[in-house]
């Protein structure tokens, strides 16, 4: 998976949101985020300038986990370890 595509998902951001901020078609961001086309530098340029991300992220020259060590899974596996934790202490009080 892209970049690209792990990061918008994480983001919870659409593909038409996306194509909206960049002035591009859905189908557009589409083909560029699944590797069909490259970014464009005006696209690499506004998605630095919205969201900070390097044109070396977007391309896929760095792992995902450099640019985001702490991913939202890992935020969602977070809670969970502590729902399950708050859970049995709860139990043990009972």
């Amino acid at each position: 998976m892209s970049n690209m595509k792990r990061w918008l998902r994480d983001h919870g951001i659409s593909y038409r949101h996306l194509a909206s901020q960049l002035g591009i078609s859905d189908g557009s961001v589409s083909q560029k985020v699944n590797g069909k086309t490259s970014w464009q530098y005006a696209d690499r340029r506004k998605l630095n300038q919205l969201y900070g991300l390097s044109s070396d992220f977007i391309d896929d020259f760095i792992p995902y986990e450099k640019e985001f060590p702490h991913t939202v899974s890992d935020s969602i596996t977070s809670r969970a370890t502590v729902s399950i934790k708050e859970n049995a202490l709860s139990q043990v009080a009972a």
